[in-house]
């Protein structure tokens, strides 16, 4: 019995635990951290061999980073950055890569600290491979994250990534932050295609950002004013039919966000001053209206009715230019207009 106590004693004493780790050589520890399943032990070995900073423990560290157990990943992390930025070891520069897209942000973060301090201290390795990610990330993540390494360094590859993003980005989080960075950096060529994002991306915080970044630029905010003028109806006789759609499209387009509608009591003032009594205008005589409305596009709708069916046609047109900058159609059953008014109207929106 003592014998198997002492055995037993023995046993313990000499198991391994995250308390009694720091005396341990480092290959001890180095298999430790690969072989055991103690998820603690591990994290406190990968502690120690961060503090210890010896080139032969970087591969396992490296192999830890991908490790399924987060706080391994986490303290994997940590103990690489712990070697120093002046440190140039491509396993390592590939892990702070690969890590940009983790779904773990504190993970993120440290790597974007890593691959940060990289660049900072020189290595153009570390910088090539971040910017390729800005464009070529698989992961929306990996993009996000690279941009906020890159976000502060200096070259116009780095301007011109940014720019490309803010056109292609298909993220609204990624297309914000590209538009961010680019206001930041006070790219004073992208006024134009921030002014457009402005006014015509889909997602809301994407075009406040791009507000804010115009003001960063120092550009001007071109304000796109419409006024939409009455619905044509041919023959005539179909006004009735369709009189209210040109107050749905009013209204649809000013809840969008996209542009500043005029409002209804406005056209219908200039109109009459302009003795328009008809209602059926055409084209030269909405840039009139739209012109003396201060107008910088104008929005004509129109319908045509053939038996039962009825085309809806819907027009934007530049005031200065006079150039038509969208248009939509659909057709349908004259006793379907509803919903023959919500397909062209959301199609014409779409477009724009």
């Amino acid at each position: 019995m003592k014998h198997i106590l002492m055995v037993m004693l023995m046993f313990v004493s000499g198991a391994a635990t995250a308390a009694n780790v720091h005396g341990k050589s480092t290959p001890w520890l180095i298999k430790k951290l690969q072989r055991s399943q103690d998820t603690a032990l591990r994290v406190e070995v990968v502690k120690v061999l961060g503090q210890r900073r010896e080139a032969d423990a970087l591969p396992a560290l490296e192999a830890a980073s991908d490790d399924a157990s987060l706080a391994v990943r986490r303290a994997s992390l940590k103990a690489l950055i712990n070697f120093g930025p002046d440190l140039d070891h491509v396993g390592r520069d590939r892990v702070y890569i690969d890590q940009l897209s983790d779904v773990d942000t504190a993970t993120r973060d440290m790597a974007i600290q890593g691959s940060f301090e990289r660049i900072d201290a020189g290595s153009d390795r570390m910088r090539r491979g971040v910017l390729k990610q800005v464009s070529a990330g698989m992961q929306w993540r990996a993009r996000h994250s690279a941009m906020k390494v890159l976000q502060t360094v200096s070259g116009t590859d780095i301007d011109a990534a940014m720019v490309a993003a803010i056109e292609n980005e298909r993220n609204p989080m990624v297309r914000a932050l590209a538009v961010e960075v680019v206001g930041s950096r006070k790219i004073a060529s992208a006024a134009p295609i921030l002014n457009t994002i402005r006014v015509q991306d889909l997602d809301e915080m994407v075009r406040r950002t791009a507000e804010d970044a115009l003001r960063r630029i120092g550009s001007h905010i071109n304000e796109a004013v419409v006024a939409v003028m009455p619905i044509k109806a041919t023959p005539r006789s179909l006004a009735t039919t369709v009189s209210g759609f040109d107050t749905y499209l009013a209204a649809r387009l000013a809840s969008s966000g996209l542009i500043k509608v005029v409002e209804r009591g406005e056209v219908d003032r200039v109109m009459n001053e302009l003795a328009y009594q008809d209602r059926n205008i055409f084209d030269g005589d909405a840039i009139q209206v739209g012109r003396a409305l201060r107008a910088s596009r104008v929005v004509l709708p129109s319908a045509q009715r053939q038996g039962n069916t009825i085309t809806v046609i819907v027009k934007l047109i530049d005031v200065s230019s006079m150039e038509i900058l969208a248009s939509a159609e659909a057709s349908g059953a004259i006793d379907d207009l509803d919903a023959l008014r919500r397909e062209v109207v959301t199609r014409f929106i779409g477009g724009m």
